[in-house]
């Protein structure tokens, strides 16, 4: 009984090899090429205030009103982080906003709050889309 050479054995094994490699390495890539574009892109973006009078307190509706620049990435979604002096955090997600476009500006408001502004620490935005971009924590001005 003869076998197979080994010379064809060893070019099989390494066609195996390799055709096992190429489909491997296509399912890896197209993996990863789909999970990257889920991905927002929100790498160098920032948010500013626009002005030094910003944030400040709308006595008319008991809420946080900010003039806000997205530097580099389009922002929307945007939510108010308010630091009380008991130093604990309140969340106000009910805000008024439109998106704003790299490098636009646009007006923040937050939704009817339950405290006052004599309440309030410090003040900063999030951003939805990008939770990594946010403002300075900033005390209200006057």
């Amino acid at each position: 009984m003869k076998g197979v050479s080994p010379l064809i054995a060893s070019v099989l094994l390494i066609a195996i090899t390799m055709t096992l490699a190429a489909i491997l390495a296509s399912f890896v890539s197209n993996y990863t090429r789909e999970q990257l574009s889920s991905l927002p892109s929100c790498v160098g973006g920032n948010i500013i205030f626009s002005s030094a009078d910003y944030p400040k307190w709308d006595e008319d509706v008991d809420a946080v009103v900010a003039v806000i620049e997205a530097e580099n990435v389009d922002l929307e979604d945007f939510s108010f982080e308010i630091l009380l002096n008991n130093d604990s955090v309140i969340t106000s997600n009910d805000v008024i906003a439109s998106p704003i476009p790299a490098g636009g500006a646009g007006t923040v408001k937050s939704g009817a709050l339950s405290v006052t502004s004599s309440e309030i620490n410090t003040v900063r935005i999030t951003a939805g889309n990008c939770p990594g971009v946010k403002t300075d924590w900033t005390a209200l001005r006057t």
